[in-house]
């Protein structure tokens, strides 16, 4: 139980019986499970990714043959718009982190025992049929039959798919009613696995309908014909296009109220919650939780959350907060018109900073900010960012505070992508966001894996990929030099 198992459990469980493979499913969380899960865990990750370690341990305790955690690396279908749909770096690497867990592996985790196919979704059946027949070889049991569990699994999943779109359209009703009587919804906006196990929401969902308000979660809202694409791209996380989407949604329902559970050392929520804010137009509630939140706090949140509700909904004339959408232009569109300024991430950047110049880009790298604490970044960003984003904020926020900082001559370059899945991919809208809310009207150039977004033709990402395997290299001869130099430095 947890994790994606959630979602993909009518799939998997449907293969694995159709191939008369017994499925064993772990407990529901309970206070063992977690106290053994915060036992287990070798490092600070998320509180869900704590309750997992249990979990497996408690498969371990039941004294199975196999355990079986795949490598989701995404879940095929994007929200409307989007082209990938990536879950996050820990959950997708949950295998690895269990193998390195010490006392899994006391207890008897193994590579023999665990089975961890690398699952991409959106690669098509054949992929998936590919990595489930090394799966079941592994156990010993014949793979002719493999395709036709697939084909089995999948008629499931949709069947339970179907099921929650039928209930979405009794959800939307219930709202409209609502919406007639002047009374509130709240929309629970969580990962499944969180939204569903009151042990690791801290019975969130009872507690809001004990206050005699009425409770959606996520995966029930009608989010599906939502585009949001447009106005906030590069979102590939699957939850942050839900939660982009269901923002949009409780902007077009006066009486619907967004309640957003997330943890703390959450790598993409921290990015996720300051676009959304960015959005809604009305008042919202995130609760962050971990291991050492209490019921106390919790229902303390609600209630005032709840005051806040009855008093915005009884204001006629509301004050309608400004939404932005993320801005980012391609490097063709200032080309021999500003100069281009890359933060000082590494050394690589000298080198993209050149190839750019090759190409009548006037480019530089910029100075590292002389505030080591990244004060300026840090009193305009919330939540747990990554260290690498305070500093490249820093850099440019440094710079711009600079006299004669001209916002019509002067540009910033910052990595993103369209396929994640790490937090770099974001560094660009989270940057076009803040400016816009800072008032400052300065463009952002940014490049991904395509051609498409560079717009200067293959012959430029060519050497900027010459550039930086260049660097690599001299990085690596430095290094090994290094520990022998005579004069500290010289290397």
């Amino acid at each position: 139980r947890g994790l994606l198992f959630n979602d993909f459990s009518p799939f998997f469980i449907t293969f694995f019986s159709y191939l008369g493979i017994k499925t064993i499913v772990s407990d529901e969380t309970n206070r063992k499970i977690i106290n053994r899960g915060l036992e287990i865990v070798p490092a600070e990750y998320c509180f869900p990714i704590k309750v997992a370690y249990g979990h497996v341990d408690n498969l371990l305790k039941k004294d199975v043959d196999y355990i079986f955690i795949p490598h989701i690396a995404n879940t095929g279908e994007p929200t409307r718009g989007y082209k990938y749909c990536v879950t996050c770096l820990w959950t997708q690497s949950t295998p690895d982190l269990m193998k390195s867990a010490p006392k899994l592996v006391k207890e008897g985790l193994n590579l023999k025992n665990l089975l961890s196919p690398s699952l991409f979704f959106d690669w098509g059946l054949n992929h998936i049929e590919d990595q489930m027949k090394k799966t079941v070889a592994k156990m010993g049991y014949s793979t002719k039959n493999v395709r036709a569990a697939l084909q089995e699994g999948l008629v499931n999943k949709k069947k339970f798919d179907k099921k929650i779109e039928e209930k979405t359209k009794e959800a939307f009703n219930s709202i409209q009613e609502k919406c007639k009587k002047n009374e509130p919804t709240f929309l629970v906006m969580a990962r499944p696995y969180t939204a569903y196990d009151a042990n690791v929401n801290n019975d969130i969902v009872n507690k809001i309908l004990d206050a005699g308000y009425l409770a959606i979660p996520l995966e029930f809202a009608p989010i599906g014909s939502i585009d949001i694409s447009k106005q906030m791209p590069k979102m590939y996380w699957i939850e942050g296009q839900k939660k982009l989407a269901a923002i949009e949604l409780l902007n077009a329902n006066k009486n619907l109220f967004g309640i957003d559970i997330t943890y703390f050392a959450c790598g993409p929520d921290a990015q996720i919650n300051q676009q959304m804010r960015c959005r809604t137009q009305k008042p919202f509630l995130t609760v962050e939780m971990d291991e050492h939140t209490g019921d106390a706090g919790i229902d303390t949140r609600l209630q005032a959350f709840f005051n806040t509700v009855k008093s915005y909904l009884g204001i006629e004339a509301k004050q309608i907060s400004k939404v932005f959408n993320v801005k980012l232009k391609g490097l063709d569109k200032i080309k021999g018109k500003k100069i281009l300024f890359i933060p000082p991430m590494s050394k690589h950047n000298h080198a993209l900073s050149a190839v750019f110049n090759a190409y009548k880009i006037q480019s530089r790298v910029l100075e590292v900010s002389p505030d080591e604490t990244m004060e300026r970044a840090r009193s305009c960003t919330c939540g747990l960012v990554c260290t690498p984003y305070l500093h490249t904020t820093e850099a440019m926020l440094n710079f711009i505070q600079k006299p004669g900082f001209d916002q019509e001559k002067f540009a910033f370059f910052q990595a993103a992508t369209d396929c994640g899945p790490c937090r770099l991919g974001q560094y660009a809208s989270l940057e076009s966001l803040l400016f816009q809310k800072k008032g400052i009207d300065v463009d952002i150039i940014t490049g991904g894996e395509l051609d498409s977004e560079f717009n200067l033709g293959m012959s430029l990402l060519v050497k900027v990929w010459y550039g930086i395997t260049a660097v690599d290299q001299l990085e690596k001869m430095r290094m090994h030099t290094r520990p022998y130099e005579v004069n500290k430095g010289t290397s």
